[in-house]
């Protein structure tokens, strides 16, 4: 690593840069700065090993609070089950 860029010194002022681009003063997220400015709804679950709450269940209320969502790839999995249904019926005949 010697002669490279590879040197503390350089890895620490990268390490700087990245946390400015990618944390908020408060540490969170540039993310939710970006939800908060544009007023757009948004969650945010502390993920630990203590867990008390499923986070996946917290954030399924959380998109399903203004009604049922429907997930696309349920219904690519209907579909491709139809077309399947489809081409047996044709193989048979």
């Amino acid at each position: 690593m010697v002669g490279t860029h590879s040197n503390k010194n350089d890895l620490d002022r990268r390490l700087k840069l990245w946390f400015q681009y990618n944390f908020s003063k408060d540490g969170s997220y540039v993310l939710a700065d970006f939800f908060e400015q544009e007023k757009i709804d948004h969650i945010k679950i502390k993920l630990d090993f203590d867990m008390k709450k499923d986070p996946v269940k917290s954030m399924k209320i959380f998109v399903e609070r203004n009604g049922k969502f429907q997930n696309y790839q349920s219904k690519e999995s209907d579909e491709e089950a139809s077309r399947l249904a489809e081409q047996e019926r044709e193989f048979e005949r």
